[in-house]
């Protein structure tokens, strides 16, 4: 398939719809740490020229205009005769994703912000959103967070490159339209991803195009696509060749529509269990570089509960100046009293049927009490409408002063 050279990208995601789940080997992802700068690197910031929002070059543009057809939407930059858009195919697919954008506005997204405007209001200075085994979820994490400058995303899917339409004859471009749907149908109606699907037919050509798709179809305009990859000191250099000591990632530099504040969206291809993380050790130093970090987890498959992902769960309590998740995140007896000031919003008794042995008697106390718990109005992660829970916890010291 015909692919933008210059737009590589992964995208990992690890979910499953609840009445639908896969075995935990199924789901398992990881993190290399992210570090700034070593021999022969470039600074994580600067790796890429980034044109101004409000003065994007013709690459620039060009992104942009490929993302929006992917993502179905209404495009004002668009020349009025683009050919792509004159096509009974994309006036198929424009269709069937604003039913989808629709849906997940009406369900989600449009109670999601004003939440976090209120609930995330201690931690909307923060500057850093580090999502483990997010894969492609762009979505949830702008939704949640849409101040902060950097997100780093983390997944075990290829990186692969952006959908050159134009360069495909009419049947391959009305076969991406397919495969962009199916791929992103599950986040939008279900908020995570199936796992065996993006893992076979939907993700074989790498997960840059989902994530491509999702920014464009949040309102935002693409500045700059880049491959990277990281060192095992997490230093950052163009990624050249399949070097398998090197962590495989991506750099997105993109604006949204009406503003002037360019943001960037890092992916990772890593394992974030202690195994992967001995072998690429350089996605936490380059985290590690970034400033006041928020983390956030959903339907992350109870991993860091078990010893294999002890690494990353210190991690996350060693480094984050809060921490957003769901029940499937890091357990709540890990969080120090001492150290955490802790809330909690929706619903949690047990885990879905497949997940019930890892039922967190403490944490189901803690709702059961009533006490720092407050009502949730959307669904998330696993849970159902009625099930769905998320814990805030918020590290006893001002979020967003840290570097």
């Amino acid at each position: 398939m015909n692919r933008v050279t210059s737009t590589r990208g992964t995208i990992y995601n690890d979910r499953i719809r609840a009445r639908a789940f896969l075995p935990i080997a199924c789901l398992v992802l990881t993190i290399a740490p992210i570090a700034s700068c070593s021999n022969g690197s470039v600074d994580s910031r600067t790796v890429s020229s980034t044109p101004p929002a409000g003065n994007e070059t013709a690459d620039a543009r060009r992104l942009t205009r490929s993302a929006r057809l992917l993502a179905g939407v209404d495009d004002p930059l668009a020349a009025a005769n683009d050919p792509l858009r004159a096509t009974d195919a994309f006036r198929v697919h424009a269709r069937d994703m604003t039913a989808l954008w629709m849906e997940h506005n009406t369900a989600a997204a449009d109670w999601i912000r004003p939440w976090a405007d209120k609930a995330l209001a201690e931690v909307h200075q923060a500057k850093t959103l580090f999502y483990p085994f997010a894969g492609a979820d762009f979505l949830f994490s702008h939704a949640f967070f849409p101040r902060v400058h950097t997100y780093v995303l983390v997944g075990l899917e290829r990186v692969g490159a952006l959908s050159d339409l134009d360069a495909m004859p009419a049947r391959s471009v009305d076969l991406e339209y397919g495969r962009i749907e199916k791929a992103v149908t599950p986040l939008l109606r279900a908020t995570f991803f199936r796992t065996m699907e993006m893992q076979s037919d939907v993700l074989k050509d790498g997960v840059l195009t989902v994530l491509a798709t999702l920014i464009a179809g949040t309102h935002h305009r693409l500045l700059n696509i880049q491959e990277i990859a990281l060192a095992e000191d997490g230093g950052v250099t163009e990624r050249v060749g399949n070097d398998s000591k090197l962590t495989p990632g991506a750099r997105i530099d993109f604006v949204d529509e009406g503003a002037a504040d360019v943001q960037t969206l890092y992916y990772f291809r890593t394992d974030l269990s202690d195994k992967g993380l001995a072998t690429q050790g350089g996605l936490l130093a380059f985290v590690s570089t970034l400033p006041s970090k928020v983390t956030f987890m959903k339907a992350a498959s109870y991993l860091m509960q078990g010893k294999p992902f002890s690494v990353i769960r210190g991690y996350v309590l060693s480094q984050s100046e809060a921490v957003l998740e769901d029940d499937t995140g890091v357990p709540l007896r890990y969080f120090d009293h001492a150290t955490w000031d802790v809330r909690f919003f929706g619903h949690y008794d047990q885990p879905i049927p497949m997940f019930r042995n890892f039922r967190q008697l403490d944490l189901a106390k803690a709702f059961a009490r009533g006490e720092n718990v407050a009502q949730l109005a959307f669904h998330v992660g696993y849970g159902s409408e009625t099930a769905s829970n998320l814990m805030l916890a918020i590290r006893r010291q001002t979020v967003g002063t840290s570097r």
